[in-house]
């Protein structure tokens, strides 16, 4: 019994072991801004999710440390995707922040326009109202 309790304690114990292999992926960050450096371990966490591995890696200075990220995936973090990965980032994040302040302009015309047409107040009349964010 005693025997039996131990292989089944290796039996569920062997493959945590294996599968959770610390792999670590050294970064040249020379030339590097700030802002890319801040964003170092989610880029890492971007590209491993992306490839099907749903790993946070924690860094340790330039370091990438990953708990169980395969082979296949930790050779396709290197200084070169990271950054190609910021960059995609930073251009999604300014196509939505340009989208935002068209849908926030649009609301603001739109509202202008209701209060004009609707109640028939001019631009002083309704700048008067101070309604905040209504402004220009």
């Amino acid at each position: 019994m005693k025997k039996f309790i131990i292989a089944l304690g290796l039996i569920l114990v062997l493959p945590t072991i294996v599968y959770s292999q610390e792999r670590r992926i050294t970064i040249d960050q020379t030339g590097w801004t700030m802002d890319q450096k801040v964003m170092f371990i989610s880029m890492g966490y971007r590209i491993a999710f992306q490839n099907g591995e749903n790993i946070v890696p924690k860094a340790d200075k330039n370091v990438l440390v990953f708990q169980g990220l395969s082979e296949d995936t930790a050779s396709k973090i290197t200084a070169t995707t990271l950054i190609d990965e910021f960059n995609e980032h930073t251009a999604e994040q300014a196509i939505a922040e340009a989208n935002e302040a068209t849908r926030v302009n649009n609301l603001k015309t739109s509202i202008r326009s209701k209060l004009r047409n609707g109640r028939g107040l001019t631009d002083a009349e309704i700048d008067f109202l101070n309604i905040p964010n209504l402004r220009d």
